[in-house]
């Protein structure tokens, strides 16, 4: 949950781990865009000082080591910038071995919030966009532990391909998929007080229970 006021840099992690989230930039609370409640995430497409993009900054911990084990990826996006949104992965810290540039869809300006996920299920990859799977492939690997590189929401670490838009429900989850098959649901609420998940940001005060 989040101070939902309109420029507000203060994030929280909903989840048991409490993970500081920190703004770099002009990443903020902005009431011109929400998916639920009355704000969302913004993250505009530049530099700032140390030619840091603008995003959200989580340090390094093991929470966020993937490994073997299942795992889902989620968040809602309304997007600014075109594009295919593409997924990325490593067991070696190097290069992108695991998969490299997977598609979970295109036409990305379209100014209507989309739900993203990336779920693994023992061997099986899902790529999804709105509840649909659109892109699926096999791995059986141990994905790279980070031990370095703080986690980022809303920029890539190399600081290109950022997108400009808005973001909201953003869960990170480890040992479970939670999404699996060729389509599912779509989440239509705040995320709840008690959601499970390795990293719960949600831009608005979440309440009630699923």
């Amino acid at each position: 949950q989040s101070n939902t006021t309109n420029d507000s840099t203060v994030f929280t992690d909903s989840s048991s781990n409490g993970h500081t989230i920190t703004a770099v930039g002009t990443a903020e609370h902005k009431t011109a865009q929400a998916k639920f409640g009355s704000s969302s995430i913004q993250f505009n497409d530049g530099t700032v000082a140390g030619s840091d993009a603008h995003h959200l900054s989580i340090a390094a911990d093991a929470s966020f080591d993937f490994l073997a084990e299942d795992f889902c990826v989620a968040f809602q996006l309304i997007c600014n910038t075109g594009g295919n949104m593409m997924s990325h992965a490593s067991t070696n810290n190097s290069s992108w071995d695991a998969w490299n540039g997977t598609s979970l869809g295109t036409s990305l300006v379209d100014n209507t919030w989309h739900h993203w996920a990336v779920t693994r299920d023992g061997s099986t990859m899902g790529f999804y966009k709105d509840g649909t799977r659109t892109n699926t492939s096999t791995f059986s690997g141990t994905l790279q532990t980070n031990t370095t590189f703080a986690q980022r929401l809303g920029s890539a670490a190399n600081e290109t391909n950022n997108p400009s838009g808005y973001m909201d429900e953003i869960r990170v989850s480890l040992g479970v998929p939670r999404y699996t098959g060729a389509s599912f649901t779509v989440p239509t609420e705040i995320l709840s007080n008690n959601a499970t998940g390795t990293l719960i940001q949600s831009a608005n005060a979440v309440t009630g229970s699923r």
